[in-house]
């Protein structure tokens, strides 16, 4: 029996363990945050304003105050929660710190530290309990995905922390399928229910990894099934005894989607055509930042190498880390019994880790371009994405399917750590060294992010309510004043805000995708108060103010 095996035998023991694998994943993930005492949170000032603005509308609508489906901004436009990612889960999350008396700023990095929560403990159940790893890997899968790289880089975007979401997903579907294939009526109705409400929920807090999960899905399904072969007919025929059951599980999950259909359906249009050309190149599979903390140095001598296009690269940065690619496609490869039989006769035994693994290899490959040219002033790239943004449903939704990358690290994990597991029968220490390895390549020395939060709440806290009859404002002049450098973000988040905690409608705003005549850049432009006056016209604004959001006065 080794070290390890006698420190992990009790329950108590293992439980201790997981804790301090858990303090130590977020202990890493949020340690500037930790360091500082809360002072600095993960959130920056343009998205991060964005985000808790979503949030705090969310407050609001459990409050009663406000339509679920219509923030404050944009006003009078409706349904404005659909311009960007509706944060729904998180809202929730954040209105309970909020009804605590949280403010807004910890608040939302809470938030985030929740849903990181949430993915360290349902990865860590899928690794011991469906894919049955020895209990150490399986808390070391869970640290891994909780830090990884790639989410850390993207820590800007908190809607992207729901690929914690992934493992949780998936513990759904697997026990929705193991009631399937025991024809157990009751628990597929049950687990299936609770698969498509949840997936529902999911859609309308962060589209991009809740359709990414669904891609995959896709993928990993006409793989799967184009391998049953003769078993097909037991698939057919138990889709033939469930079938009530699935239709039962189908209603239930299209009424889910009702909210998410009737807010997004009627922008659809705002996306198109946005798409196609951000397509990462083959090499931004290892695309891991210039900051990263192991290989950020090499990468970046790469990259001005390698690269052919002048696009930000940060975008990009959602690859993979290099020894955690290594051991699995080292993994994925002793996954296939070569010696026994051919790589057909490899599909057809139905090992469900070379079906993932194709499932990464296939699905990736057809959202990467291998090359690309210039052609009238476009540059053109040879991709499978451009069909499939057209084709997938809600693919006109993914402007950036780069962050796919982010999605994968899920399964990637799974097949490497699977292999770990394995060689630690063989050589213990050759499994700790790349351990370690894997671990020090998730660190990235730079912070994107980053919000100084008592400045923040003391803003928030000089507000003050707008004229008696003030019905809705427009943000006059930035919170930087004459020194603003970002004409398009500054003035527009900060009258966000501002709207969600006054309660008090702003036409003001910026999101993902913003409305036809929004045109509200640069307040220092001559002609910024001649475009809100021809706004205020056109839309029949009466009793409009206007916000100093220097001074915060009101005008």
């Amino acid at each position: 029996m080794t070290l390890i095996d006698k420190l992990t035998r009790s329950p108590l023991s293992r439980g201790f363990i997981l804790l301090l694998f858990y303090i130590a994943a977020l202990g890493v993930f949020f340690r500037l945050d930790f360091l500082s005492h809360f002072a600095t949170v993960i959130n920056d000032r343009y998205d991060g304003i964005i985000e808790i603005s979503l949030l705090e509308h969310w407050h609001n609508v459990l409050r009663g105050l406000e339509q679920w489906d219509t923030a404050i901004f944009f006003y009078p436009y409706t349904a404005t929660l659909g311009y960007n990612d509706g944060y729904f889960l998180y809202g929730i999350i954040y209105s309970f710190f909020r009804t605590l008396g949280v403010d807004p700023f910890l608040a939302g990095d809470l938030v985030s530290m929740a849903v990181k929560s949430i993915g360290f403990f349902s990865c860590y159940y899928v690794t011991r309990h469906i894919v049955k790893i020895d209990f150490i890997f399986a808390a070391f899968a869970a640290l891994i995905f909780t830090i990884s790289n790639n989410s850390y880089f993207q820590e800007v975007h908190a809607q992207l922390f729901s690929v914690a979401f992934t493992p949780l997903m998936t513990i759904l579907i697997y026990k929705a399928a193991t009631a399937f294939n025991a024809r157990s009526q009751k628990k597929l109705m049950i687990w299936g229910s609770l698969t498509g409400i949840f997936y529902a929920a999911w859609l309308l807090t962060s589209y991009y990894m809740a359709w990414f999960y669904a891609y995959f899905s896709l993928v990993f399904i006409i793989i799967y099934l184009s391998c049953l072969g003769p078993k097909l007919n037991v698939f057919i025929e138990g889709l033939r005894q469930n079938s009530r059951v699935l239709l039962v599980v189908g209603i239930v999950s299209c009424l889910a989607l009702l909210p998410f259909l009737a807010l997004y359906l009627p922008h659809r249009g705002l996306t198109a055509n946005h798409g196609p050309d951000w397509t990462p190149a083959l090499f931004d599979a290892f695309n891991i930042g210039y900051s990263n903390f192991l290989f950020g140095s090499l990468y970046e001598w790469l990259d001005h190498i390698v690269r052919i296009d002048n696009k930000d690269y940060s975008e990009y940065a959602c690859g993979i880390t290099p020894a955690l690619f290594f051991v699995f496609l080292v993994s994925a490869y002793r996954n296939f019994n070569w010696q026994k039989m051919s790589f057909r006769k490899n599909l057809k035994n139905q090992n469900i880790f070379i079906v993932i693994t194709l499932t990464i290899i296939i699905s990736w490959l057809m959202t990467v371009h291998i090359m690309g040219w210039h052609h009238k002033g476009h540059q053109i790239h040879l991709t499978f994405w451009r069909e499939l943004y057209y084709i997938l449903p809600g693919g006109i939704g993914i402007r950036t399917i780069c962050r796919y990358g982010i999605l994968l690290a899920f399964p990637i994990i799974i097949i490497a750590i699977h292999g770990l597991s394995g060689l630690a029968h063989k050589s213990m220490l050759l499994a700790l060294f790349l351990c370690c390895l894997i671990t020090a390549e998730q660190v990235n020395s730079g912070h994107t992010g980053g919000m100084i939060r008592n400045s923040e709440i003391a803003r928030i806290g000089m507000l003050t309510s707008p004229p008696q009859d003030c019905q809705v404002f427009y943000a006059s002049v930035p919170r930087e004043g004459t020194a603003v450098t970002n004409l398009e973000y500054s003035h527009n988040v900060d009258a966000m805000l501002s709207a969600e905690l006054l309660h008090v409608p702003t036409i003001n705003g910026f999101a993902s995708y913003n409305p036809t005549d929004w045109n509200f850049k640069d307040t220092y432009a001559p002609d910024y108060h001649d475009r809100i006056m021809a706004y205020a016209t056109a839309h029949h604004l009466q009793n409009l103010c206007a916000l100093n959001l220097e001074t915060l006065q009101w005008n």
